[in-house]
């Protein structure tokens, strides 16, 4: 049965810590990251998750136990989710029962090579009850019988575990491999992954435990301590020869109590850059290093309570203690072992930067020192500028060099390095410009986190479509952008930004064409139908466009084939004058309802017409030289007298054209029937020579008594193509 000593221990500290701290836990941010998305090894079960190439493999790997040779896993008091595969295959429920001391306890049988991988959906330990999941292995002689490596976030997320960094519950980890012996032992080439950056109280507290045979532990990703986070994590790994970096710089209480207690092959601590310490936050920390023989610690407060009791006990007699510069350590357990030789060091200042795409040659640096700054080969070409400032003064540092390599002096206080990336606009732009800026500035150029505005011009008779900014990165993919009709706004990526997009004529309706009866037709050819403006007034940009009304529309097949529309601008004109040869010219008139081979007869000289003028044939002239309201755009041509047939169908539609034209108003139109004449000239040949037909708009009716020498209302048409 396991054996809780230590548990009880840590329960009696975390109700001591708690009465320091009001008894609220520290709240934690998380530290942000740039996660690669993962790819699926082909020997491992599919997540479903999306996967990506950039993740690395191990990230990808489940936590996995690899026989060495047969042997058992022994499971205590296994969570409710927790499943396991072999070498890829289906997840299995792992079945546990009440053993003779009263734990539930699973044990799985492997067979030398096999591979198991271990899933769950979150931690359930419960340190008040003394529920803790502990993997243990077994064999019948006291030497390894597993590798173990992988993920762990497997056990807190089965599906999402590659791209997990958050720990959601406390004492998630808790004593999950201790009292691991030598039954287990690290992969000569794959490791135990621990990637959380933010973390919960005790979360992996005694994680390895009495694991003897551990020589490599874990590499522990930056992140903002919590209450005990790392305390007693590797206590007793005899073996344990190469100790993670801590990169944390804020420390809580208990952060590292215990944590490398009994190891006993440790040789060199890993460094501890300045820093204030916190109470019990490095206690016990070395405690039974036999050959520990040293330890930089540049700690700049030593006072807390306990905060370093004990954490250099029984280490090796003779070593080197390296402090900074005017801090003292007295010389005992608690500070600097009492025959180890000390050397002062000049204080070093820290170098921040978050930016993933540049590494530097150190985190840290005395004043003088030169600092190498090196950015990703990949992108090299996507860096505009480079920028050190100094933290309490946001005063800029030369930096020199060019291409990827750049280097700057330290100076006595924290410095923050920052590249600039490029924002370049696509070349081949078209029908519209765009541009970047900040505040009223334009910009080819931004720091990660600026924001960024684009805003897009389009070219005359063009509306932008779509923006598109392309992130080059670290790989290449969209970035997103928050959109306000011809601007949108970014963050600046740790990567440069192509911004493009795309521009559309800019139609005033809401269809491409004209296709039904009472559609109003703008001078771009678009058409706005009477079920959108029955119900709104057309605005000043519809009224001032609009050319025409559909009166009538002619199907083929079910189908639209083409519509006849009505301009909007009428007058008082004879067909032609008593002198003209069309007069008394039957054939120029009679061409079967067709108006475009009416005009033409007349204005070409098709049918012998050779006295063609505005003063001999004025109605004729005005509709093929009609300007409307002298916004006819581009459609001015092919306007047309209609022939009887034609201005029928225009009186089947007249409810519809008074209504549209009624919206339109009379700035942009005209009153669809003359109020002082409703009979409107026609181009179709009456019997007598020298007469026309006319239809009357009011009601209808068609009279071929008219003369053509006679004045009388115009109005133009306009085919338009439905299909």
């Amino acid at each position: 049965m396991k054996n809780f000593t230590r548990i009880a221990a840590l329960l009696l500290s975390m109700a001591i810590i708690f009465g320091f701290t009001g008894c609220q836990l520290p709240v934690t941010e998380p530290t942000p990251t740039t996660e690669p998305t993962p790819e699926t090894p082909n020997n491992q079960e599919q997540s479903g998750e999306d996967e990506d190439d950039s993740i690395p493999e191990e990230y990808r790997t489940p936590l996995t136990f690899e026989a060495i040779k047969d042997g058992q896993i022994v499971i205590t008091s296994p969570w409710s989710t927790l499943k396991y595969s072999i070498d890829g295959g289906e997840k299995q429920a792992v079945n546990a029962e009440v053993d003779q001391y009263g734990d539930l306890t699973a044990t799985i049988t492997v067979q030398a090579n096999q591979k198991l991988s271990f899933y769950a959906d979150g931690s359930e330990n419960d340190i008040d009850e003394e529920y803790i999941q502990n993997f243990r292995c077994d064999g019948e002689n006291t030497e390894a019988y597993f590798y173990i490596y992988g993920n762990v976030m497997s056990l807190l997320d089965s599906t999402n575990f590659r791209s997990k960094t958050d720990i959601d519950e406390n004492f998630a980890f808790s004593y999950l491999f201790s009292d691991g012996y030598v039954r287990w032992t690290n992969h000569p080439e794959k490791d135990i992954i621990l990637p959380a950056t933010s973390l919960k109280p005790y979360c992996y507290t005694g994680m390895f435990e009495g694991c003897e045979s551990m020589e490599r532990a874990p590499e522990l990703p930056a992140s903002n301590l919590v209450l005990g986070c790392y305390a007693e994590m590797f206590h007793d790994c005899f073996s344990l020869t190469e100790a993670p970096a801590l990169p944390a710089m804020t420390l809580v209480a208990r952060c590292y109590f215990r944590m490398f207690d009994g190891c006993d092959h440790l040789t060199r601590a890993p460094d501890r850059p300045a820093a204030t310490l916190v109470t019990s936050c490095y206690e016990s920390m070395f405690e039974g290093c036999d050959n520990l023989a040293y330890v930089k610690c540049l700690a700049t407060d030593i006072t807390a309570e306990d905060c370093t009791t004990d954490w250099l006990n029984s280490v090796a007699d003779t070593g080197t203690f390296v402090r900074a510069n005017g801090v003292e350590w007295s010389r005992n357990e608690s500070g600097i072992p009492s025959a180890w030789s000390e050397e002062t060091l000049i204080p070093e200042y820290s170098i921040s930067c978050s930016d993933s795409l540049i590494s530097l040659s150190k985190s840290s640096a005395m004043e003088g020192e030169e600092i190498t700054i090196s950015v990703n080969h990949a992108v090299s070409s996507c860096v505009y500028a480079f920028s050190v400032t100094k933290n309490n003064s946001n005063e800029e540092i030369q930096v020199s060099g060019s291409t990827e390599t750049r280097t700057f002096l330290m100076p006595a206080q924290d410095v923050t390095v920052r590249a600039a990336y490029k924002i370049s606009v696509y070349e081949g732009l078209q029908n519209g410009t765009m541009s970047a800026s900040m505040g009223s500035n334009e910009v080819n150029h931004a720091y990660p986190g600026d924001t960024v505005t684009v805003t897009a011009s389009p070219a005359s008779r063009f509306r932008l479509r779509s923006f598109s900014l392309i992130y080059v990165g670290n790989g290449m993919g969209a970035q997103p952008f928050i959109q306000n009709g011809n601007t949108c706004t970014f963050t600046m990526p740790n990567g440069s930004v192509s911004v493009s997009g795309s521009f559309e004529e800019d139609i005033i309706g809401t269809k491409n064409k004209p296709n039904a009866v009472g559609d109003i037709v703008f001078n771009d050819g678009s058409a706005l139908p009477a079920s959108e403006y029955s119900s709104r007034d057309l605005t000043t940009r519809e009224k001032e466009n609009a050319i025409a009304v559909v009166a009538y529309v002619n199907m083929v097949n079910d189908n639209p084939d083409y519509c006849i529309s009505v301009g909007l601008k009428q007058d008082f004109k004879a067909i032609c004058s008593e002198t003209s040869q069309g007069y008394t010219n039957t054939a120029a008139f009679s061409h079967n309802g067709d108006a475009g081979a009416t005009r033409d007869g007349i204005c070409y000289g098709d049918d012998g017409i050779t006295d063609y003028s505005q003063e001999n044939y004025p109605a004729i002239y005005w509709a093929q030289n009609y300007t409307g309201f002298g916004n006819l755009g581009t459609i001015n041509n092919d306007w047309f007298i209609p022939t009887k047939q034609q201005l029928l169908c225009v009186y089947a539609g007249k409810e519809s054209v008074i209504t549209a034209i009624n919206k339109i108003g009379n700035q942009y139109s005209d009153s669809f029937i003359n109020p002082d004449e409703s009979n409107y000239l026609t181009v179709t040949q009456a019997t007598d020579t020298n007469k026309v037909y006319v239809v009357n708009l009011e009601n209808g009716y068609a009279y071929g008594t008219f003369s053509k020498k006679d004045m009388s209302a115009i109005l133009v048409i306009r085919h338009f193509q439905c299909n």
